[in-house]
């Protein structure tokens, strides 16, 4: 029987996903990720770049399950443990932050290296108060409230508003933006979490207020950039719970006991050719129908065929051209596939004639005999007395004729059969 009364938390409060983590539900866990991801993957970035951005959201996430917050809301507390951590990071390596920007609101670091980053030419834009105001709340976590100026959440609002770039249909919205003094930390998450309910109530009851909302968050995605992939937040969820990955032993397969597939399959008996070879006598054969030759070396059985280094010079040169267009080592020895390519394996093989006369050996009937005539210096032409089948060219020419005389004199008795009743009639 399915389980159904599964506690998921998604679309509830805060205060119940905090709960579900002071509880250590890994739940709860996984909901606060997924919320609060693309806040401190934008500031992880911002601070330490893209190469470093998921070691800096693993340390964050395990003091979040470690410690979770109970005064402040998920995204305000993200923010500024990763700041935290980001910026005593920056200070140990003694490196400056990869975006340039954030010195505007952390001292004490080198200077940062141009960034060609689109977000950093729209901050560029923006005056040093507003730019101060966004990045502080942004960046460090601070609510307008909070911060040194009264004015912080009229100027926190403006640059969000001019991040988001208002159409002139727009422009109602971002005087209403800019009028509500609360509105930029809420979308920022960095409202207080008392009021977060009662914010969220007037955003999708007025719609003066969720336009004004939208244009916010249309401001910070431009401001976050790209966006973290999809299968960030489940790798931070493993991470934090099961701790680091580690990767697995590599392991080679071994077979506890021999198998009867270990050994080669026996060749079959080639029997003997139809016909004669041309140069030297005709060869002899065994009771078992084996070929016997003075070329068959004397460690090899007579069925794997004669040595193909008797062969003619003809078939040396093709099989060296054959292995020396390609200088990979897997190519040359390795067995060919039917794609052209060197099939993966023991890189044990034999040379290359070797292969081709064993190929050779495996077959029966005139396909095997062919193969072990080339390797061993025979011409293709010593099997022009094997039957082959009659031509049938020139019968099926004269039987065409037939058809057509027949088929014409038929048409000429008609013709004159019809002028004869003409004429009499």
């Amino acid at each position: 029987m399915l389980s159904t009364d599964l506690t998921t938390y998604r679309r509830q409060p805060d205060p119940a996903v905090l709960a579900g983590l002071e509880e250590r539900d890994a739940l709860a866990l996984a909901e606060a990720i997924t919320r609060t991801l693309p806040a401190a993957h934008a500031v992880a970035r911002r601070l330490l770049g893209a190469r470093d951005v998921e070691a800096l959201l693993h340390a964050t996430y395990d003091a979040l399950w470690e410690e979770p917050p109970t005064d402040q809301t998920l995204e305000r507390w993200v923010r500024v443990r990763t700041a935290e951590l980001g910026v005593a990071e920056l200070s140990e390596r003694g490196t400056g932050p990869a975006s340039p920007s954030v010195s505007v609101v952390v001292d004490g670091l080198p200077a940062a290296r141009p960034s060609p980053d689109p977000a950093e030419r729209r901050l560029a834009a923006l005056d040093e108060a507003g730019l101060e105001a966004l990045l502080s709340a942004h960046d460090l976590g601070i609510p307008a409230r909070e911060q040194d100026r009264a004015d912080a959440g009229t100027l926190l609002a403006e640059a969000l508003v001019a991040l988001a770039e208002p159409t002139a249909a727009e422009q109602p919205a971002a005087g209403a933006a800019a009028a509500d003094g609360t509105l930029a930390d809420h979308v920022l998450g960095l409202a207080d979490r008392d009021q977060v309910p009662e914010l969220d109530a007037a955003i999708a009851s007025d719609p003066a207020r969720s336009a004004a909302a939208q244009l916010l968050r249309r401001g910070k995605r431009r401001l976050e950039g790209l966006p973290p992939t999809p299968d960030l937040g489940a790798r931070l969820l493993a991470a934090v719970l099961g701790g680091a990955g580690t990767p697995a032993p590599r392991r080679r397969a071994t077979p506890s006991a021999a198998s009867a597939l270990d050994a080669p399959t026996p060749a079959r008996p080639r029997p003997a050719p139809a016909t004669t070879p041309r140069r030297g006598p005709a060869p002899e054969t065994t009771a078992g129908g084996h070929m016997v030759t003075d070329s068959v070396e004397p460690h090899r059985g007579a069925a794997e065929g004669p040595d193909p280094a008797v062969g003619s010079d003809r078939a040396a040169t093709q099989l060296s051209e054959l292995f020396s267009a390609s200088d990979d080592d897997e190519v040359v020895n390795g067995v060919l596939q039917g794609d052209g390519t060197a099939a993966q394996g023991d890189d044990t093989h034999a040379s290359a004639p070797d292969d081709i006369a064993e190929l050779g050996a495996e077959h029966d009937g005139d396909d095997g005999r062919v193969v072990a005539a080339y390797t061993s210096g025979e011409d293709d032409d010593e099997y022009a007395g094997s039957p082959r089948p009659a031509r049938t060219g020139s019968s099926v020419v004269r039987l065409l004729g037939l058809v057509v005389l027949v088929l014409g004199g038929i048409a000429l008795g008609l013709v004159l059969g019809r002028f004869l009743i003409e004429l009499f009639q």
